[in-house]
C-alpha cells in the first residue's frame, strides 16, 4: 500500500512501562498529520465524541465508550472540528507483541465495523470496554510506581481480548510489509542517530547496501524519501521536547539534529502547523 505524504512515528514505551499512553481532554479542534508507526494503536473515548479521525482514508467517529483500533503501519490522521472529549490512546509496540505472540504476524484485526461484530465480539468488549475505562481513570493523574504494576497488568489483559477477540487471518499483502526488515532496519538506525548529522552515503554504508537501492525501497514502502523521513523524525522529537523542556529553542534545535533554528520551525510548520516558540508557549 503506498503511503504518499504520511510521515512514519517511531513509538517509544514510557519509561517502566511496556508500551505508551496519552490521556486528552479537549475541546478545541485537533489536527494530527497523516502518519503511520510499527505499533498496534487503540483508541478509547471515555466520554464525548472524536471525529474525522482518518484510517488508511477512511472516516471514523468515535463515540463515548467505543474504541477505534489502528494497526500496525495503517496511515492514519486526525482532523478533528471543536468539539469536547476525554479519551486515552494506547500504543504498543509490534516487535514486544512479537516477542510474546510471534503469529501476530499473520493476523489482522477486525474491530472497526460494530455493525459486523458477532456475538462473540461483542461479549469480548463487554470485558474490554471496563479495562480501557479503568485505564483512563488511572492515567488522568501522574501515576505512583506501584500503579505501574496495576496498569502493565490492565493493559496486556486489554490486549489479550483484543487479538484473542478481534483478530482473523492475514492477507498475504499485510504479512509482505510487516515483514519488510530493511525498512526496520532503516528506522532502527536513524533512530539511534537522530541527533547526529546523518547522510545516505553514511546510512547506505552501514547498512551494506547501494544508495541507489536503499533510496527506491524506502520510498516504495512508505511513500516517502529517506531525507523527508528523517526531518519528520526530528520535528516529532523537537514537539517533544519543546512540551517537556524549559530550555532556549536554539538549544533544543541542536539537540534534535537540526542546524539552525530556522530550520527546526520549517519542519515544525510543515508537520505541526506550529513554530517553537508557539509549540513553546502552550506547554
Amino acid at each position: 500500500m503506498a503511503r504518499h505524504h504520511a510521515n512514519h512515528e517511531y513509538v517509544l514505551p514510557r519509561a517502566n512501562l511496556p508500551f505508551w499512553y496519552q490521556n486528552f481532554h479537549n475541546d478545541h479542534a485537533e489536527y494530527v498529520a497523516p502518519h503511520w508507526h510499527e505499533a498496534i494503536e487503540i483508541l478509547y473515548v471515555y466520554r464525548g465524541l472524536v471525529t474525522g479521525f482518518m484510517i488508511d482514508q477512511q472516516q471514523y467517529t468515535v463515540a463515548e465508550g467505543q474504541m477505534l483500533v489502528v494497526p500496525s503501519e495503517a496511515v492514519h490522521a486526525v482532523d478533528t472540528p471543536p468539539m469536547f472529549h476525554e479519551s486515552i490512546s494506547l500504543q504498543f509496540p509490534h516487535k514486544m507483541i512479537a516477542e510474546l505472540y510471534p503469529q501476530i504476524q499473520q493476523r489482522q484485526f477486525i474491530t472497526n465495523d460494530r455493525q459486523q461484530w458477532k456475538k462473540h465480539q461483542k461479549q469480548a468488549y463487554k470485558q474490554l470496554q471496563p479495562i480501557l475505562q479503568k485505564m483512563f481513570e488511572l492515567t488522568a493523574t501522574p501515576l505512583k510506581s506501584v500503579d505501574n504494576i496495576l496498569i502493565t497488568a490492565l493493559a496486556y489483559q486489554a490486549l489479550y481480548i483484543l487479538i484473542n477477540g478481534f483478530t482473523i487471518a492475514a492477507s498475504s499483502e499485510k504479512q509482505l510489509h510487516r515483514n519488510n526488515k530493511l525498512v526496520v532496519e532503516i528506522v532502527d538506525f536513524i533512530e539511534e542517530h537522530l541527533k547526529e548529522p546523518l547522510s545516505l552515503t553514511e546510512l547506505a554504508a552501514q547498512l551494506n547496501y547501494s544508495k541507489d537501492y536503499l533510496s527506491r525501497r524506502f520510498k516504495q514502502e512508505t511513500g516517502m524519501t529517506i531525507h523527508h523521513y528523517l526531518i519528520c523524525q526530528r520535528a516529532r522529537q523537537a514537539y517533544y521536547e519543546l512540551q517537556q523542556r524549559d530550555a532556549p529553542l536554539y538549544i533544543i534545535a541542536h539537540d534534535c539534529g537540526f542546524n539552525s533554528l530556522r530550520s527546526m520551525d520549517r519542519a515544525l510548520k510543515v508537520n505541526y502547523q506550529k513554530t517553537a516558540f508557539q509549540i513553546a508557549r502552550e506547554q
